[in-house]
């Protein structure tokens, strides 16, 4: 055994250190791939013995693997817990969810700003307070008796008064279902719900009327009661009627709701179909207008999303890895072109195209594609790839070039067989090193670790790529609107979609099944000199391979031309083919 690979296997128990350190923490992946790279290129070339590299390759792999599957049930409850969050914020009404011990585990945006505003309510070292001693201690009893099962009520009411000219805050305490994570199976997570004339929960009347078959009148008291108005009496002088009207109305709608009381018919409006009114719920749990899908001959769904003009020349756009599904660029004027029919195909995993546990091929999504567009009855169209998705397109129009009109590459990555590495970013370069070696479920461990870390901390995407970028870059990440479209994309691939991004970032370093020489399609190449993910080497590259392609060379606009000069683009697009 020689010198260095001695010193080699020194190192060893400090890199399953850190392995197990970053399953952890793990915004430590940019040293754990830098150290993992370094070590592994011990074991490379003709002075390493033989199956040395193997062996390694084969150690690591075990370790990353078992490391991470330690965390995996914590993982899923911390999502879980963040889904329930941003559910939680499209209800107009403040909501706290705590344990037994009044231990907040998540509370809505409405809620964090009535404890911020009125101060009735408090959260001090992550536990729920109430304005005074007595009124903690009696919230506290509460929560605990509902959640040990002690109390006969399935919910109790709690008014606390701020003091003279401060409104008073009524709030609903009430059992949850158990939930299936490890830290809360052995108890019942409570519910606070908070209503005070300060929260005036917008509701849809028509959906509150059917629901419960009440009148416009009965309606009217039922929103004000639950819209701040402590008793009767003071809801019936809001909205201008007698009491005695008003005590006719409740008996009408208690029998109508089959309540009780009043605490009762305020909770079950808060957690009734009204108070969603479809307007108050985000994108995100709404189809988009944009999205479609067709059902493949092997009963996959193959998702798509479509843009532009429906009746000018179908261009297929083969997405980047990074990519949001619901707008097309971050700016979206720029994508509502007359003079092409965007369509989006959507690669396995990504958006509503189903994943596949095989490996697809560039020719295996290619065949997919086809088949979307005899679906759509398109009998010809152009292809447009941007960054990773210069792969997919190219591969379009090698395999079918009788239904390419052309092929245009933005800032497109390069085969495997071209070495661009030396001209990448560490992260980058590590990532691509490590795919020579390492196999395909400890790549995806990577992944996972790299998309969680951003999902944690979503300006870790912007703030990494800003370390590296060139001056162009930095100016187009500083947007508003790119990070909103950074952030909006790594929340929505974490973590049901990691498969797919650790597919497509493999893409780099999987060999495309055919050679550039034999692409017969008219192409052009749109690269910027100042491109430091994709370098300019990489379009020169592809253009000196392809028979008959244009290069169109930017000084500046780095690896976003896409986004900045889309107009441009599809212009020439238009002129050169038209």
């Amino acid at each position: 055994m020689n010198r260095k690979t001695s010193q080699a296997l020194v190192e060893v128990s400090e890199l399953i250190e850190l392995i197990y350190d970053t399953s952890q923490t793990d915004e430590r992946w940019p040293q754990l791939l830098k150290d993992m790279d370094q070590y592994l290129q011990h074991f490379e070339g003709k002075n390493s013995p033989s199956g040395m590299l193997s062996e390694q390759v084969d150690q690591l792999s075990n370790h990353l693997l078992r490391s991470f599957q330690f965390n995996e049930v914590s993982d899923k409850a911390t999502h879980q817990q963040f889904i329930s969050s941003q559910l939680l914020d499209q209800l107009p009404i403040g909501v706290i969810v705590t344990n037994a011990k009044a231990e907040v585990i998540t509370l809505n945006q409405q809620a964090s700003e009535s404890i911020n505003t009125h101060h009735a309510l408090s959260i001090q070292a992550n536990t729920l307070q109430a304005n005074t001693p007595q009124n903690t201690t009696l919230l506290h009893q509460h929560i605990q008796q509902l959640s040990d099962g002690s109390s006969q009520e399935d919910g109790i009411s709690l008014s606390l008064v701020q003091g003279a000219n401060q409104p008073t805050l009524s709030i609903w305490i009430s059992t949850m279902l158990n939930q299936n994570t490890p830290e809360h199976a052995e108890q019942n997570l409570i519910a606070i719900y908070i209503i005070s004339s300060c929260i005036k929960p917008e509701y849809d009347t028509l959906v509150l009327q059917k629901h419960f078959g009440l009148t416009a009148a009965e309606t009217h008291l039922t929103k004000t009661l639950t819209n701040g108005c402590h008793n009767l009496v003071e809801a019936a002088d809001t909205i201008g009627i007698s009491v005695h009207t008003a005590r006719t109305h409740m008996k009408r709608i208690f029998a109508k709701t089959q309540c009780s009381s009043q605490v009762e018919l305020v909770k079950m409006i808060l957690t009734s179909p009204a108070i969603l009114k479809q307007n108050n719920l985000h994108p995100f749990f709404e189809p988009h207008p944009t999205h479609h899908s067709i059902t493949l001959f092997d009963g996959r769904k193959f998702g798509y999303m479509t843009f532009g003009n429906p009746n000018a020349e179908p261009l297929i756009y083969c997405h980047a890895l990074v990519h949001s599904d619901q707008q097309l660029l971050p700016n979206k004027t720029l994508q509502n072109t007359k003079d092409f029919h965007i369509i989006v195909p959507m690669r396995p995993g990504f958006l509503n195209s189903d994943w596949i546990s095989t490996t697809p091929s560039l020719h295996d999504h290619a065949k997919d594609i086809i088949q979307l567009t005899q679906t759509l009855d398109i009998s010809t169209f152009h292809v447009l790839g941007y960054s990773n998705g210069a792969p997919y397109a190219s591969a379009l129009a090698y395999f079918y070039p009788k239904y390419t009109t052309s092929l245009t590459l933005v800032a497109p990555i390069v085969p495997p067989d071209i070495d661009q590495r030396k001209d990448l970013p560490p992260a980058d370069r590590y990532m691509l090193q490590l795919g020579k070696h390492l196999p395909k479920r400890a790549l995806r461990v990577l992944s996972k670790t790299v998309l969680r870390s951003m999902w944690q901390r979503p300006d870790e995407l912007t703030k990494r790529a800003f370390v590296y970028a060139s001056t162009s870059e930095k100016v187009f990440l500083q947007s508003k609107d790119v990070n909103d479209y950074l952030k909006h994309w790594i929340q929505s691939v974490y973590p049901e979609k990691t498969a797919a991004v650790s597919h497509d970032l493999m893409v780099r370093i999987r060999p495309w099944g055919f050679e550039l020489k034999n692409i017969e399609v008219p192409t052009q190449v749109w690269h910027a000199k100042d491109d430091t993910i994709s370098p300019f080497c990489c379009g020169k590259t592809l253009t000196s391979n392809i028979p008959n392609a244009i290069m169109h060379t930017l000084e500046h606009g780095g690896h976003y031309i896409l986004y900045e000069h889309f107009s441009r683009i599809l212009v020439h697009l238009k002129s050169s083919y038209s």
